[in-house]
């Protein structure tokens, strides 16, 4: 009896690669259980692929003739977490209350002066559009190279195609644009993390 009963040989599971639940859950009216793709099912080498959607917003920005030769990802950066100011150009970390607790303006570290003076009357609303939640990790290669945009606005604002006294590198053309690392030709091996696969035998007769 024990020779028609299928049998498996699981592959150990790395606790960090394991399903765990936190409640009890009646399964007997569930037909289908989905995951999310993106860190769930498949884990991506950030830094590999944050530096090749960056590669791919550079080459469009520069083909639309802004001026960001030399610029190079910077995987240390920017966390997630973090909230881009599109008014004043700044990326700020605010606490649970919506106070900003550190910022930078591009890439520059705001002194505490500084900080107060832009943000003691205004709490991060995330609500508003004035601000960006960087709430996954994709986000991180679209506000490294917003912040470094910013640094290159401020030295060299003639440069920008279109620069006016109001004019904001942190537009909505360069977050849309953003949205191209869902559109690269292909994923390439090496941002991957191979995903374990459950070994199963055939039923012996």
């Amino acid at each position: 009896m024990s020779d028609m009963v299928e049998q498996t040989t699981p592959i150990p599971i790395p606790p960090e690669r394991q399903i765990y639940c936190s409640r009890t859950l009646n399964l007997r009216s569930i037909g289908a259980i989905g995951y999310d793709m993106d860190y769930t099912l498949v884990h991506y080498r950030t830094a590999a692929w944050e530096e090749r959607a960056y590669s791919r917003m550079r080459e469009l920005l520069a083909a639309d003739g802004w001026p960001i030769s030399g610029l190079e990802f910077d995987p240390d950066l920017v966390i997630r977490g973090l909230v881009i100011d599109l008014e004043l150009g700044n990326v700020v970390k605010p606490n649970r209350f919506g106070y900003v607790v550190r910022a930078a303006h591009g890439t520059r570290p705001l002194d505490f002066d500084q900080q107060r003076e832009n943000y003691r009357q205004t709490p991060v609303d995330l609500a508003s559009p004035r601000f960006v939640f960087l709430n996954t990790l994709f986000s991180l290669s679209e506000c490294c190279l917003y912040s470094q945009l910013v640094d290159l606005f401020d030295a060299r604002r003639d440069r920008f195609p279109g620069a006016t006294a109001g004019f904001d590198p942190a537009s909505s053309e360069l977050m849309l644009k953003g949205s191209s690392k869902r559109k690269l030709p292909r994923i390439p091996g090496n941002t991957l993390f191979p995903i374990p696969t459950q070994r199963r035998l055939s039923s012996t007769s």
